[in-house]
Parts: structure tokens; C-alpha cells; sequence
């Protein structure tokens, strides 16, 4: 079952976490010449906000993707783009807008399977210590890495048409 996003299970102690961290971050990206004003106050509030909702799982691939694009940004052969507010809204935009595709393929077109054993529904072919399921919707290529790659594949996409 899912966790729902709820002020109940946005922790203080996360939030707090999350603006530290991004203070961090944005402070030495300023020095590095990466991110302007307005760049570092949009990184203190999505750091904040993405950490104190999800915590590590859905901040590590944000941090991952900063370093990446702070590493090209700072190399020699980069033309020294340096991200404002305005890129990380772009940004931010993106891979919200590429998350709701990737939920509506999930509902609609992805394989889903139902245990001949159980009769639960599941993503997977085998079900029960092992029993086949059939498939009950969607098409059978569909599986979940390959809704995902489309959603990594349209968040890139959104971001090429936007910028």
C-alpha cells in the first residue's frame, strides 16, 4: 500500500535536514560559480521541500543530477553556464510533468498481470511462490522499466522543447 503524502508525514526534523543541506549546497555552489542568487534560493526551497516530503529516496537522484550537471557546468570544455532560478523551475516542471506521464502510462498501457493462485494483481509474471499470472490489461512488452525509461526519456525531452 502507498503512502500518501499528508502534514502528518512531512517530519519538522526532515524539513530543517533538507534546508541545511541545501544551504550547504547552494553556498558552495555560489563559490564554484554554478548557481547565481536567484539559483540558490530556488535550490534552498526544492531541497527543503523534496527532502522534508520524501527524504533520501527522492532526494539522492536531485543531488546525483546537481553534481552531474555542476561538474559539466565547472569543466574546461563547458561554456560555463551558470543556473538560475528560472532552470531549476524549468527543471522542476519537467520532472513533475514527466512523473504524472509516467503515472498515467503506469495506469493505463502497462502490463498488468492477475495470479491464477491468488487473484491479486500484479506487475509480475509469476505470483505466489511462483505461479504464472495471465495477463489481465495492458500491453505485454509494457513493463514497469520500460514505463520508466519513457519517463526519463519525456522529463529530457520537456527540457530540451522548454529550453
Amino acid at each position: 500500500m502507498e503512502e500518501s503524502i499528508t502534514p502528518h508525514t512531512i517530519e519538522p526534523l526532515r524539513l530543517v535536514i533538507g534546508f541545511l543541506m541545501s544551504l550547504a549546497i547552494a553556498v558552495s555552489s555560489f563559490r564554484l560559480r554554478v548557481l547565481d542568487t536567484s539559483g540558490c534560493i530556488a535550490l534552498m526551497l526544492m531541497g527543503s521541500i523534496v527532502f522534508g516530503i520524501g527524504g533520501w529516496p527522492f532526494s539522492a537522484p536531485i543531488l546525483f543530477f546537481f553534481i552531474i550537471s555542476a561538474a559539466w557546468t565547472t569543466h574546461p570544455a563547458s561554456p560555463g553556464y551558470k543556473f538560475g532560478g528560472l532552470e531549476i523551475l524549468i527543471l522542476s516542471v519537467c520532472g513533475v510533468l514527466a512523473h504524472f506521464l509516467d503515472s498515467i502510462f503506469g495506469a493505463t498501457v502497462q502490463a498488468q498481470y492477475l495470479c491464477t493462485e491468488c487473484g491479486s494483481t500484479t506487475e509480475r509474471l509469476a505470483h505466489c511462490q511462483g505461479s504464472n499470472a495471465v495477463l489481465h490489461r495492458g500491453l505485454k512488452w509494457m513493463n514497469n522499466d520500460v514505463v520508466n525509461g519513457f519517463c526519463a526519456l519525456s522529463g529530457a525531452m520537456l527540457v530540451y522543447m522548454m529550453i
